[in-house]
């Protein structure tokens, strides 16, 4: 088969990767380190410098070297190709169509929720596999495709990838002016499409509610975890990343965007209700970019603690739609007041928080290895990696027992997640009754309710009072934290890039085999 993945979603920027953009990049690493004989078309903006067409390495930004990198170690054919930027609309959905329908693909893969909007299904044409890949020395497309044998002006069998359903659930969580992209694109995009990937059984279960698609339209495929992020050098890397992120005692830890369904202004919140001897030792590590509403989270964290910002948090580019900041200013006009007022006894602000800002991949397994404990109070989630990557670097975990954190985590509360049963969660039922009043436990993590304070805070405090730290794990195998963070452990080895790569290449292989 000639595959096509749509990459225009990765930034030149690698470094500062989101959820759905690091997806698309690690599908795309792992596929092509499969043995297959299949064809791969990787689709990348023409502002772009520095990408190789072939498995050359050039110079270029961060995102031209990263291609160059999965051409290099791929184990079978790809090739580059870009797709007009300039103009918006016309060059993403008209150009890029006709250009996308000239490779004489069979799959088409957007890994970003959407597929160009003039780029159709080729349903109604049947594509045999031993035709499909029958070696042909004279044509590098007609061995790989009946199509440049039967119609050169066919179209690709169309697959997408739809993450979480966020912003249809809870709208009040985003800024206005993505009607296009809500109202037309996304909801023209899943109708198209043959085959539709989603991370957990919880988003599949939003799909078929929301869009009235059929389940048997849907393939779930799960996320994974680096090999990196399993590596516990912590005697090694306890010093770097206390130097970079300006941290010298040990750490609570949160990682994702600054945005509303993060749930950020309840967990400072829980964080401020501990005892103060746990407060006086543990700093809450606050680390990712900024989101919409951003100004709020800052605001609790005056009211509520201390405040710190890590020279990594501060930017001179505009992110999310926020107005950029000059480099050497910090957020918090009163953060040094507040810190004289503590020194001098006046201060009744309980701990500090420290924002580290934007952490770059390489910077993400030292943060997270050298934590106490991990809390990820998110209010809605499609998968939860960060909750998956916290698992597998060995810490203890808490997250919410809502949407498709219960799933990745293997609860065996009432809202554990089975292949074929669907979430008994109703995000639209009273906030104080999600689940139930108390933290329930899986086998890798303790669940509380997002929407109650008290129970995150007395959560914390269940693990935090446990002998348990970064660098004291041994010795501690009868310890509640070391029997969750060592079934984490256990359980993110679960989830591998390469067997999500090894599923998705199943689901394109079916699409062919049943059309």
């Amino acid at each position: 088969m000639r595959i096509g993945i749509d990459l225009r979603c990765i930034p030149e920027d690698t470094s500062q990767l989101t959820g759905v953009s690091n997806y698309a990049l690690m599908l795309t690493k792992y596929l092509l380190r499969l043995e297959t004989s299949h064809h791969f078309v990787l689709f990348v903006r023409r502002s772009l410098r520095g990408v190789p067409s072939g498995g050359e390495g050039r110079r270029g930004n961060p995102m031209a070297r990263e291609i160059a990198s999965l051409l290099s170690v791929a184990r079978n054919d790809a090739e580059v190709v870009r797709l007009p930027d300039r103009v918006p609309f016309y060059d993403s959905h008209i150009r890029a169509a006709r250009i996308i329908r000239g490779q004489n693909l069979d799959i088409f893969h957007g890994p970003a929720y959407t597929l160009p909007l003039f780029l159709k299904s080729d349903s109604n044409t049947r594509i045999h596999p031993n035709v499909s890949n029958a070696k042909d020395s004279n044509s590098s497309r007609s061995k790989y495709s009946s199509h440049s044998s039967v119609n050169s002006r066919h179209s690709s069998r169309l697959v997408i990838t739809i993450h979480d359903l966020a912003i249809y659930k809870h709208p009040e969580w985003f800024p206005e002016g993505q009607w296009f992209s809500t109202k037309f694109l996304v909801p023209r995009s899943i109708k198209k499409a043959d085959r539709i990937i989603v991370p957990s059984q919880s988003t599949k279960k939003d799909l078929m509610e929301l869009f009235q698609v059929s389940s048997f339209k849907i393939s779930v495929v799960s996320l994974g975890v680096e090999e990196r992020f399993m590596k516990h050098e912590t005697h090694n890397m306890k010093h770097a990343s206390s130097f970079k992120f300006q941290v010298s005692k040990p750490y609570i830890l949160f990682v994702g965007t600054l945005e509303s369904r993060k749930n950020i202004a309840r967990l400072i919140k829980a964080y401020s209700q501990l005892p103060q001897e746990l407060i006086e030792k543990y700093d809450l590590v606050i680390a990712g970019g900024k989101g919409w509403k951003y100004e709020d989270i800052y605001q609790t964290a005056r009211e509520h603690c201390h405040c710190e910002e890590s020279d990594l948090g501060r930017t001179t580019k505009q992110s999310h739609g926020t107005a950029a900041r000059p480099v050497g200013t910090r957020p918090f006009d009163t953060a040094q007041g507040d810190l004289e007022r503590s020194r001098n006894g006046r201060s009744d602000k309980k701990g500090k928080v420290v924002f580290t800002g934007p952490v770059s991949s390489d910077q993400l397994p030292s943060l997270y290895q050298n934590a106490a404990l991990f809390v990820f109070p998110s209010l809605y989630e499609g998968f939860g990696l960060p909750v998956l990557e916290a698992m597998a670097a060995g810490i203890p975990v808490i997250t919410g027992n809502i949407s498709s954190l219960p799933e990745v985590v293997g609860s065996d509360s009432n809202t554990r997640m089975h292949p074929n049963v669907t979430n008994k969660v109703n995000l639209n039922s009273n906030h104080s009754r999600v689940n139930s009043r108390h933290s329930s436990r899986s086998k890798c993590a303790m669940l509380v309710n997002p929407y109650n304070v008290s129970e995150i805070s007395e959560a914390m405090k269940q693990i935090l009072f446990t002998p348990y730290g970064a660098a004291g794990r041994s010795g501690l195998d009868k310890t509640e934290a070391h029997r969750l963070a060592k079934s984490g452990v256990k359980r993110a080895r679960q989830f591998t890039w390469e067997k999500t790569a090894k599923l998705t290449l199943e689901v394109y292989e079916r699409i062919i085999q049943t059309h």
